[in-house]
């Protein structure tokens, strides 16, 4: 009975580990397909500045988009203002005797009707950077976003450290039933896995359980 609780035990471990896993490479897939890693793929709209940086074929690729975040009923009817996620994304792409290190720092000062709305740095990235910021917009808005890449690389062997400018404009689009509730689908597409994933288990530990054993019969022998 003891070795039976142990290799059930065992089993149950295997099992939440690999559910584990599938959940972390949902997420990654999602993380992948959805955001900044090929462009803002998952943004409803996205304004993109993209400019040779006169170094051979090297160029920086800056990507900016929104989605909402908080969206409230109201909202759709009175097209008042919302909460949404703004993310700017740095890309720098090199080929030949360029070889782009790293993004040492890029910022996206953002502006709307030449109001300052702020400024969002990241710092000593890889060849892809990502800032993102929240604050409530109203549809149509419209902002400019200028800033500096600076980025660390490599010609002919020889290191160094230079700056490059950028600036774009970015029109906040209008709210869709799609671009609002997309992601809330996402999440709970992966809660619905999970949900079958832990059905599975539970229905295995089910039919793993040993048999009873079948009942003693007791028989007397009598003297005839």
């Amino acid at each position: 009975m003891d070795t039976y609780r142990k290799n059930s035990s065992l089993k149950y471990f295997i099992i939440l580990l690999v559910l584990l896993i599938s959940f972390g490479l949902i997420d990654v897939f999602l993380w992948d397909i959805c955001y900044w890693r090929k462009g803002l793929g998952f943004y409803p709209e996205v304004k993109t500045y993209e400019n040779d940086l006169g170094l051979g074929n090297a160029t920086l690729k800056v990507s900016f988009g929104s989605r909402p975040w908080i969206v409230l009923f109201e909202d759709f009817l009175h097209n008042e203002f919302d909460v949404r996620i703004f993310t700017c994304v740095f890309e720098l792409n090199s080929s030949g005797d360029i070889n782009i290190i790293r993004i040492i720092k890029a910022t996206a000062s953002i502006y709307h009707d030449s109001k300052y709305m702020g400024t969002f740095i990241c710092e000593n990235e890889g060849l892809v950077c990502f800032i993102s910021t929240i604050f409530p917009v109203a549809p149509h808005y419209i902002f400019n976003v200028q800033g500096m890449v600076r980025v660390e690389i490599n010609v002919q062997g020889n290191s160094q450290i230079t700056s490059f400018p950028y600036s774009l404009s970015y029109e906040v689009p209008e709210l869709s039933w799609l671009n609002a509730y997309g992601f809330l689908l996402i999440i709970f597409g992966q809660v619905i896995v999970i949900i079958v994933l832990i059905a599975v288990i539970f229905t295995i530990r089910r039919h793993s359980k040993p048999s009873p054993p079948p009942p003693y019969v007791l028989r007397l022998k009598t003297d005839t």
